[in-house]
């Protein structure tokens, strides 16, 4: 048998005769690997949203830290709406913070905060604020910080540590020197060391024996950076009337 192609006109086409002989059978090889399936790809979980309500209380004029509940859980924190008075923002320690410092706002307000769980999961939760009153006519202070005791008639009272000393000091002429404190002592300018200062308090230790700036700042700096005694409260008194530099 011969395999050939036929023309437009109906005639075989002898140039394109091939014998038999030469005809090649390409058989299928049975040990060839099945071809692997492609997985279908996956749609994205859709996360799971979970909606609540809370109701926290806030300090009037100043600033409140408001701690959310399974903080290790949470991924990141979001404001979607922020109340109408103040202003309400995440920390990075995912915690939030009402701004209220300089307003005299009290009473309630509302917000909205998304929270993102490790697990994927999402809350919604709308918040109520319960605002108080504010109770400091003058403001807060701004940054960490805290109140002295006052007294019956509304006076600080101030208390001063265990390892407490002042230390007087002026830019006034009479203001003691080491040569001084030496020519009082009967002892050379040497012998006034920072040691033998520290052991003598009575030296800088009230205006009347006030020392001058630099020899102050050096007492001043010895028994506070070097106490061996823990914390201290040590007292710097300029006289005023002078400039310090």
């Amino acid at each position: 048998m011969c395999f050939g192609n036929f023309s437009d006109s109906g005639a075989l086409a002898s140039s394109e005769l091939q014998s038999t002989d030469d005809a090649v059978a390409i058989l299928p090889d049975d040990n060839l690997p099945e071809p692997t399936p492609q997985p279908e790809p996956q749609p994205e979980p859709t996360p799971t949203l979970i909606r609540s309500e809370q109701q926290l209380d806030a300090a009037g004029g100043r600033v409140t830290t408001i701690g959310l509940e399974n903080s290790a859980e949470i991924a990141s924190v979001r404001v979607l709406n922020g109340p109408d008075h103040g202003n309400l923002t995440v920390n990075p320690d995912n915690t939030m913070a009402l701004v209220l410092s300089g307003s005299d706002y009290s009473g309630t307000l509302s917000s909205t905060v998304e929270i993102n769980y490790l697990d994927g999961s999402i809350e919604e939760i709308d918040v109520t604020l319960n605002v108080a009153v504010p109770t400091q006519d003058e403001g807060w202070g701004q940054g960490h910080h805290y109140m002295l005791a006052e007294d019956t008639n509304g006076d600080v009272v101030i208390e001063t540590g265990e390892n407490h000393r002042a230390v007087y000091v002026t830019e006034s002429q009479e203001g003691l020197t080491r040569s001084d404190i030496a020519a009082l002592e009967g002892l050379t300018t040497a012998d006034i060391t920072k040691s033998w200062l520290l052991s003598h308090p009575e030296y800088g230790g009230d205006a009347e024996m006030a020392l001058s700036t630099e020899l102050g700042l050096e007492v001043w700096e010895a028994v506070t950076l070097g106490s061996q005694n823990g914390a201290t409260s040590n007292w710097l008194l300029f006289e005023n009337g002078y400039t310090y530099g």
